[in-house]
């Protein structure tokens, strides 16, 4: 698994954090295992890139399903 999959999973698994726990600062505690768990360093910049893109994962799931609500 290469570095950018690594990032997609590790958004994906701190996405899910945050629907189960709503806490931001939680999730970074999940980064920081995963990529520790990929061999991964987790550095401060990568921790908080990751947690940028789950944010913007986490906004388009919230649009999509407001908009699918607007349409019934």
């Amino acid at each position: 698994m290469n570095r950018q999959e690594i990032i997609a999973t590790v958004t994906e698994e701190a996405t899910t954090s945050y629907e189960w726990s709503c806490s931001w600062s939680r999730v970074v505690d999940v980064i920081v295992e995963e990529l520790r768990h990929h061999n991964l360093k987790p550095t401060r910049p990568l921790v908080f890139y990751i947690l940028n893109l789950a944010k913007l994962t986490w906004a388009g799931e919230t649009a999509r399903v407001k908009k699918l609500i607007a349409e019934a």
